[in-house]
């Protein structure tokens, strides 16, 4: 079964990219361009993982992964974060109520991102088990 990604930026060239190298890889897409609009299309049908930046207008990448991880319907869908702050990680190691399965900063390369990815939700298989 295909396992499906919702991508979530407000850079349509970015979502291009991404959604094009997912899809070679075997991954179902989805596309959002700001948080309402990601928490939206999940409310409709829940993604296998997320593919979320921080930086966005309308509800920031932080919000919505807030919203998520506190609704017991989303709670469980894993979030991979990327964002051009140069100290994500630090920021993450500080906040532990970010609760992400993984992140990035960009720019990356787009095999990185596959990588990562495929750890989270391998593309034609079951989610590994916790």
């Amino acid at each position: 079964m295909i396992k499906t990604i919702l991508i979530v930026d407000d850079e349509p060239d970015v979502v291009t990219t991404l959604a094009y190298a997912l899809e070679a890889a075997g991954y179902g897409v989805r596309r959002a361009f700001d948080g309402l609009q990601a928490l939206e299309s999940i409310a409709k049908e829940k993604p296998d993982a997320i593919l979320l930046d921080l930086m966005m207008p309308n509800m920031d990448g932080h919000s919505v992964n807030i919203r998520l991880k506190s609704d017991p319907s989303t709670a469980s869908i894993p979030v991979m974060v990327m964002t051009a702050r140069a100290q994500l990680k630090e920021l993450i190691e500080v906040r532990k109520d970010l609760q992400v399965a993984a992140y990035l900063e960009k720019p990356f390369r787009v095999k990185d991102l596959i990588a990562k990815l495929s750890e989270i939700v391998p593309a034609g298989g079951a989610a590994p088990s916790a």
